[in-house]
């Protein structure tokens, strides 16, 4: 994914910040974005995720990720995304379902593959978690 290089600095900033630990400045750094409309792509989309994650929010990563994916079918990223958010907030068979669904779109995904590893783990199922 190219990238403009103003929003490329943003990006950094943002990024540096949760490098930082301080998700509650990479919240306010996103929020305060100047990037023009349609710039947020999929990189400021999974950078608001990656924030809201890292501060807990699940239930805006989930809305985010799933929105996202949408929006963005060619992306895995959001998928994953999105299925942990649901895994966090206790609905594990639920997040392993949307990683199902998404598993013949992303087969050379390692972010997909991880993910269903996890949730095959998360639900017991040793068998799977180790394909």
């Amino acid at each position: 994914m190219p990238v403009a290089t103003d929003v490329q600095t943003h990006l950094d900033t943002i990024i540096d910040s949760l490098a930082r630990g301080n998700s509650r400045e990479a919240q306010e750094n996103f929020e305060a974005s100047s990037a023009p409309e349609g710039a947020a792509g999929p990189e400021m989309l999974l950078l608001a995720c990656r924030a809201h994650a890292k501060a807990g929010r699940w239930v805006e990563v989930e809305n985010i990720a799933a929105s996202a994916a949408l929006g963005h079918p060619d992306e895995s990223n959001f998928c994953a995304q999105w299925a942990w958010a649901v895994h966090q907030q206790g609905r594990t068979a639920d997040a392993y379902q949307i990683l199902s669904n998404a598993a013949a779109r992303f087969s050379q995904s390692v972010a997909v593959a991880y993910s269903l590893a996890c949730l095959n783990g998360a639900l017991r199922r040793v068998p799977e978690a180790r394909q």
